[in-house]
């Protein structure tokens, strides 16, 4: 594990509530696609955080949601400033990209879930890891879609790229309506080729788990998320730390 400290650059209001977060640091900071950080802000408590840049990248890129009652998350979507410091440590995670893939890599990203699945996808595809890779993006409301100019510009470059985006709250022509487990059921009946990365809200990751095992799938990896207002409510209940603390 390394720790050092990076300079905000950029910050970009991608959709209500979430904020994504450019870093340049200030020594080399090597993880493999789909893990994640714990960062700091302003020598505050450390939070969890997935990297959506390619390992490669010269800067790193978090997107962070804004959670009720989550005091790091206000922090950082409403507060922080470009040319502030943060601590940065890691990396983190089991749910990184494996070198080679006989069938179809299948992305499954629920809000900021996103971050780690562009991570993978990217890096997947540059690096030919897999025949295919197809990108499952799930939200709520059309408005809380982020990062489709991005994802646009990645299937245009990549013919191996499809991406379907998902709205559980509103049907809006061009996306699919419905829970993500709901959609991928429809559109999967076998994947015992496809090899899955989940990342989003624990029931999120565990409703496709349940979808994809049921079909058959090769493997699943996933880091499911823990916002700060569940692992406070299991701290009251003595249940202790469970997953890791990121924001959805």
């Amino acid at each position: 594990m390394r720790r050092l400290r990076a300079r905000i650059v950029d910050l970009t209001d991608a959709a209500p509530g979430v904020r994504v977060l450019g870093l340049v640091a200030d020594g080399p900071f090597p993880f493999k696609a789909g893990q994640y950080a714990a960062l700091s802000f302003r020598d505050g408590p450390w939070r969890d955080y997935s990297m959506a840049n390619a390992p490669d990248a010269s800067r790193l890129e978090f997107h962070i949601r804004e959670e009720a009652g989550g005091g790091v998350s206000r922090l950082a979507v409403r507060e922080l400033a470009i040319g502030e410091a943060v601590g940065v440590a890691g990396p983190f995670g089991e749910a990184y990209l494996r070198e080679n893939h006989p069938g179809t890599i299948l992305l499954v990203g629920g809000g900021t879930g996103l971050a780690p699945m562009m991570s993978i996808a990217e890096t997947a595809l540059r690096t030919r890891a897999a025949p295919s890779v197809r990108l499952y993006f799930g939200v709520r409301r059309a408005v809380d879609l982020y990062a489709e100019a991005v994802l646009a510009a990645l299937t245009r470059e990549w013919r191996d790229l499809s991406v379907v985006t998902a709205l559980s709250d509103e049907r809006v022509p061009g996306h699919s309506h419905g829970l993500l487990a709901d959609v991928i059921a429809q559109d999967i009946d076998d994947a015992r080729n496809m090899t899955a990365y989940l990342a989003g809200p624990p029931a999120m990751v565990e409703g496709v788990r349940t979808v994809l095992m049921a079909r058959g799938i090769a493997a699943i990896y996933a880091d499911p998320f823990v916002s700060e207002s569940e692992r406070a409510a299991r701290a009251a209940r003595g249940e202790g730390p469970a997953g890791r603390d990121a924001l959805d």
